[in-house]
């Protein structure tokens, strides 16, 4: 069974017109196509309340409040690369608030946060981060003459031991490559060659 969606103001409004000018329910049923119900409590509605719009409904009360939510972003950003069952041990302790699991992870999608593979980049200090963007801004206005001038050269890693395991980490989709999400990679770490 299919369920039914609210009535617009405007048919709302065809209801309690057509009511209004002297029509039966019978005959605002067969003009507009609604259920003889939803019809009928459309116009009980407007008789008791001098409005046809619906009470809002309250639903559950969510059990995490905003205060709640702020500090589960802050539990994930401490450390990205906790498991959710981890986060979700962490918030009761600090909490003392008892949720499920799922809470948990619904109000991690609610802040926009997903479990992700992390990126791996190399491990770059951040003296040399600064460097490297002082190098950009000095050569941003070279055209393509000057940059026919540098010589390009690669290098390939040979590795013994390499873990090729993924390392799951929290995340928003514009934090990608965000320090502490990534995971940081070295030249000779596991033991190889750099050619």
């Amino acid at each position: 069974m299919t369920q039914r969606q609210e009535l617009t103001e405007f048919e709302r409004g065809v209801i309690i017109g057509g009511w209004m000018f002297g029509h039966s329910e019978r005959e605002i049923e067969e003009k507009t196509g609604q259920p003889k119900t939803t019809i009928h409590d459309t116009i009980e509605r407007y008789r008791e309340t001098g409005t046809a719009t619906p009470v809002p409904r309250t639903g559950r009360p969510p059990i995490l409040n905003d205060r709640d939510q702020r500090h589960l972003v802050r539990i994930i950003r401490s450390n990205r690369q906790q498991t959710t069952r981890q986060v979700h041990n962490n918030f009761v302790e600090t909490t003392g608030t008892a949720v499920s699991l799922s809470t948990i992870k619904r109000a991690l999608y609610d802040a926009g946060y997903n479990s992700r593979v992390a990126a791996r980049k190399p491990l770059i200090s951040p003296k040399k981060r600064l460097d490297r963007l002082q190098w950009c801004r000095n050569h941003k206005t070279w055209d393509g003459e000057e940059w026919k001038k540098v010589i390009w050269s690669d290098e390939s890693r040979f590795t013994l031991f390499r873990n090729d395991g993924r390392t799951r980490v929290w995340r928003q989709q514009k934090e990608r490559y965000d320090i502490d999400c990534i995971v940081p990679t070295v030249k000779h770490g596991g033991g190889g060659v750099m050619v």
